[in-house]
């Protein structure tokens, strides 16, 4: 394959994922504001569930918690030096908060964690 060829295809493949200079985008089902992430911390460990904090912005001034509670949500992250190389977090968002408000835009901060997380809200069976 030539440079050209691959360079062609390394171009589709970050157009598919990530269009412009996004490294990092946060998809929430069934939720239709813009959300562009502005930050994030994540923790994974063996025996343990991860744990991604993730801050973003939305024109979108109040958007409702209901819309991003315990709701499907992937995040993805994109290598700045190989845009092929993709990683996507599944999970469900477990917290919700609105931190500040500016004339056009809000930042709000939700944890990303795995669905499996949902089990400490119910109780055991005896």
């Amino acid at each position: 394959m030539d440079r050209k060829m691959l360079r062609a295809r390394q171009l589709q493949a970050s157009k598919a994922v990530l269009p412009g200079h996004a490294r990092y985008r946060l998809e929430v089902r069934r939720c239709h504001a813009e959300l562009d992430v502005f930050s994030f911390t994540g923790e994974e460990r063996l025996c343990a569930p991860y744990c991604y904090a993730i801050d973003f912005t939305s024109p979108t001034r109040d958007i409702d918690p209901a819309v991003m509670l315990n709701k499907s949500a992937t995040f993805i992250l994109q290598a700045p030096e190989n845009p092929e190389q993709v990683r996507k977090v599944h999970g469900v968002i477990t917290r919700f908060n609105r931190l500040t408000t500016s004339a056009d835009e809000t930042r709000y901060q939700v944890c990303l964690e795995p669905y499996l997380a949902l089990l400490r809200h119910t109780r055991r069976c005896g």
